[in-house]
């Protein structure tokens, strides 16, 4: 079996159980093509389920079994077993998202630190529970266009 050594920021929990897993095909490589894989749809499906404004519950109770139902009928039961493994239990979706939107907010902040010119727009609305919003936002020039991001909203006391 290959050294999982290159596995530093996982724990040792996670390196433990890899060691004990009985993967033949550590070589060719496919088991972690297909854990990518496995890994990418979820956060593709956590994506649309947050696009949609819908609750995170819904991934698995109504997404992944309409999944797994379709697959059985048009592909294969080994097809199946894959979707099985797909994660989208309400923590993990809304781990997802946060990844997601950490990742945003880095772009965003390199893309600012790289211009050579930045912008900032305070505007103070009222939202519908008579309450007072700061909102801010950022204009600036990236790859010789200009860009403009929301980059927060906050109640004024």
């Amino acid at each position: 079996m290959r050294n999982i050594g290159y596995l530093p920021k996982y724990g040792n929990e996670l390196k433990r159980k890899l060691k004990r897993a009985k993967l033949d095909s550590w070589k060719t490589g496919s088991f972690l093509i297909q854990a990518q894989a496995i890994t990418e749809a979820s956060y593709a499906l956590s994506y649309h389920i947050t696009r949609d404004k819908k609750p995170h519950t819904i991934g698995e109770t109504l997404v992944k079994s309409c999944l797994l139902e379709c697959t059985k009928i048009i592909l294969e039961d080994t097809a199946a077993q894959k979707i099985a493994d797909l994660s989208l239990s309400d923590s993990t979706v809304k781990s997802r998202i946060g990844d997601m939107s950490a990742d945003i907010k880095r772009q965003v902040i390199e893309k600012i630190k790289s211009s050579p010119m930045v912008t900032i727009q305070l505007d103070e609305s009222t939202d519908v529970a008579s309450i007072s919003q700061l909102m801010v936002f950022a204009r600036y020039v990236h790859r010789e266009t200009i860009e403009e991001e929301f980059l927060f909203c906050s109640p004024l006391t």
